[in-house]
C-alpha cells in the first residue's frame, strides 16, 4: 500500500502484535527460570543463524540499565509490566519498527509498527517472523481455541491490531461521541490519549480490537482498514469546515501553539503533545508551510522523559531541567530560531 499525504496527515502509524506460547511450557507467570532461558537461548540462536534477521539486534533486558528500559517503553517496544518485571530478551530491527520480546505475559510477542495506514504491511511482517520462528518453536494451539495465551481475550488468532489516528477537529467539535457510536464496529474499541472515550489530549486516538475471536488475521486487517478510513473521511470533512472559518477558536489555537513551541523555554510533556497536535493540524490544512507532517511525527518521539534524560549531561536531571531540554530539543529538531 502506498501512503498518500492525506493518510499520513491523519494516521500516524499502524501496529500488529502477535502473542505466541511454546507447546509444553507453562505460561510465563508460572514458567521456571531455566525454561525461560531455553526460550531466550533458542530465539537468540535463530536470530544469529537465520539471514532473515541480519538487521536485527538482541538485547538481554537484565543487561540494560533503567534508562535504556524507559526508552524502550516510551517507544512501545516493551510494556509497562515488562519494564518493571520482564526477564527475557528484546530483539529489534535497525529502525526499531519491528520487535520480538520474550518473557512478557506470553512467551513470545512479535510486533511491527508501520508508518501511516499500513496495517497490511505490519501484519505481513509479523507473520513472516512467526514463520521464521516456527522452525525452532512449536506454538501452542488447539483446533477449538486457536492459539493459547495467558489472557483469554487474546486467544483465538492471538493478534492485536491498532491504528493511531490524529482527529483534532472531530475531538474539538465534540463529534467523537456521535461517530464512535455510529461508526465503530462492535469488535473494536477507541482509546484516547488520556484513556477511553471521546475526548483525548491532542485529538490522538487508537482504534484496536477488543479480542481475537475472528476467522483469521486478514479479517482484522480489513476491519481496521475499513473503520480507520471512515474516521479519516469524517475528520477530513470537518477540516474543510475549519478551513472555511467554522472553528475560529481552533484556528487561533494552531497559531498560538506555533508561538509557544518557538519561544517557550520550558514545556511539560502533556503541553508539548497538545501544541504539537495543533501544529500538525496547521500543516495538514496548509496554514503552516515551513514544517512537514514527518517533522512533527519525528518530534513526538523525542519528548518523553526517558529519551530526554538520555540526552542530559546530568545523571539525574530534575523536572525543570527535563522541561528545558524538551523545549530546546523541539526547537532544534524543527529548526525554529528564536
Amino acid at each position: 500500500m502506498n501512503l498518500s499525504r492525506t493518510e499520513k496527515d491523519i494516521v500516524l502509524s499502524s501496529r500488529i502484535r502477535l502473542a505466541r506460547n511454546i507447546r509444553g511450557y507453562n505460561f510465563s507467570p508460572a514458567l521456571p527460570q531455566e525454561k525461560m532461558e531455553d526460550i531466550n537461548s533458542g530465539l537468540a540462536e535463530v536470530i544469529d543463524r537465520n539471514p532473515y534477521f541480519k538487521d536485527f539486534t538482541v538485547f538481554n533486558i537484565n543487561d540494560l540499565d533503567e534508562l535504556d528500559r524507559v526508552v524502550l517503553k516510551e517507544k512501545k517496544i516493551i510494556s509497562e509490566r515488562y519494564y518493571r518485571n520482564g526477564g527475557g530478551i528484546v530483539v529489534t530491527d535497525n529502525l526499531q519498527q519491528t520487535s520480538i520480546v520474550t518473557g512478557d505475559l506470553d512467551h513470545i510477542r512479535i510486533s511491527s509498527v508501520q508508518e501511516g495506514l499500513n496495517i497490511d504491511k505490519a501484519l505481513l511482517k509479523t507473520l513472516e517472523i512467526e514463520k521464521e520462528l516456527s522452525g525452532r518453536f512449536e506454538f501452542a494451539s488447539t483446533k477449538e481455541d486457536g492459539y493459547l495465551t495467558v489472557n483469554v481475550s487474546d486467544s483465538g488468532m492471538a493478534v492485536k491490531g491498532s491504528v493511531y489516528l490524529h482527529l483534532p477537529v472531530l475531538s474539538a467539535s465534540d463529534l467523537m461521541d456521535h461517530y464512535i457510536i455510529n461508526t465503530l464496529e462492535s469488535m473494536l474499541e477507541v482509546t484516547g490519549f488520556s484513556g477511553g472515550g471521546a475526548h483525548s489530549l491532542g485529538g490522538f486516538y487508537i482504534i484496536s480490537n477488543k479480542n481475537s475471536f475472528f476467522p483469521d488475521e486478514m479479517f482484522l486487517a480489513e476491519l481496521l482498514n475499513k473503520t480507520a478510513k471512515e474516521f479519516i473521511e469524517q475528520e477530513r470533512e470537518v477540516r474543510e469546515d475549519l478551513i472555511e472559518g467554522k472553528y475560529p477558536g481552533l484556528e487561533d489555537k494552531v497559531f498560538r501553539s506555533l508561538g509557544i513551541i518557538k519561544y517557550c523555554r520550558q514545556i511539560s510533556e502533556l503541553e508539548a503533545i497538545s501544541v504539537l497536535s495543533m501544529i500538525r493540524l496547521g500543516i495538514s490544512v496548509n496554514w503552516i508551510d515551513d514544517l512537514t507532517i514527518d517533522d512533527i511525527t519525528m518530534v513526538l518521539g523525542t519528548i518523553g522523559n526517558g529519551y530526554l534524560r538520555s540526552l542530559s549531561y546530568e545523571s539525574k536531571p530534575d523536572e525543570t531541567e527535563i522541561m528545558r531540554l524538551r523545549a530546546e530539543t523541539i526547537r532544534d529538531n524543527l529548526n525554529l530560531k528564536s
